[in-house]
């Protein structure tokens, strides 16, 4: 793992050690639409859903990687909401 890799990682877990942080990357990931459907009947809405979707789907790449513990914490926060 390169030395940049690994300041990435640990930026990941300081966001992910608080409660706050976790409450900002689940908004994200609402916003990106990680969560729900992208599709659209309409071409062009259904490409942006699809766009912010894969951008979240990268983000919980990047959690699982970095914090898969603090990842399942922020789910399970965000089904007691």
């Amino acid at each position: 793992m390169s030395d940049s890799r690994k300041i990435e990682i640990a930026d990941i877990n300081v966001i992910m050690s608080t409660k706050g942080g976790r409450n900002f990357i689940c908004r994200v990931l609402d916003q990106c639409g990680v969560f729900s459907d992208s599709f659209d009947p309409d071409t062009h809405q259904h490409a942006k859903n699809a766009g912010r979707r894969q951008v979240g789907l990268w983000l919980i790449g990047e959690l699982e990687e970095a914090t898969p513990g603090e990842y399942l914490t922020l789910l399970k926060e965000r089904n007691e909401q």
